[in-house]
């Protein structure tokens, strides 16, 4: 009797283990889809005084749950590096969503669409401002994370794709 009950509970304990390693494969799985699909986006900003481009792009690395976004905003002026690390366990599953940017006031922008990640708590960023009279590094604390995408199609894909993940590594 003794012998089958340590034999039931290797099969659950087993059992939970495959469960585990199932959800992390299923996490990178997710977060190699999201990294091989980001964009660099281009759009357009007027303004009443000019009209000029501006390029985002953003590239990530993930060990695991743990993920780095680096962000890139090259304007008209200067260059924009942001760079934040959590883990998706962090996320706010549920309240994952894509949205267009809009224009706002006397500034108008060409269409791009947002995927945002709402984090349960704080994560720090570290955002370096580069111009032609030097550089500049701020640190600060975001609640959330955006990544910026050309299409509606491919933002709400991506915003799919970060709810599983996020949901594969335990967030709520």
């Amino acid at each position: 009797m003794n012998t089958m009950r340590n034999f039931a509970l290797l099969l659950v304990l087993f059992f939970c283990g495959s469960l585990i390693a199932r959800a992390g494969m299923r996490a990178a799985d997710y977060l190699t889809w999201i990294s091989d699909h980001l964009q660099t986006v281009s759009y357009t900003v007027t303004t009443p005084r000019a009209t000029y481009q501006e390029f985002a792009s953003a590239k990530m690395e993930f060990d695991g749950c743990d993920v780095k976004i680096v962000e890139d905003l090259k304007t008209q002026k200067s260059d924009i590096q942001t760079t934040i690390s959590f883990n998706l366990s962090y996320l706010q599953g549920g309240m994952i969503r894509s949205r267009p940017e809009t224009s706002y006031g006397n500034t108008q922008i060409t269409p791009y669409f947002l995927v945002l990640l709402p984090l349960a708590s704080t994560a720090t960023h570290t955002t370096t401002f580069t111009a032609s009279d030097g550089s500049k590094t701020d640190t600060g604390a975001s609640t959330s994370v955006s990544i910026v995408f050309q299409d509606r199609d491919l933002a709400n894909r991506q915003a799919n794709a970060w709810r599983d993940a996020a949901f594969a590594c335990g967030a709520r």
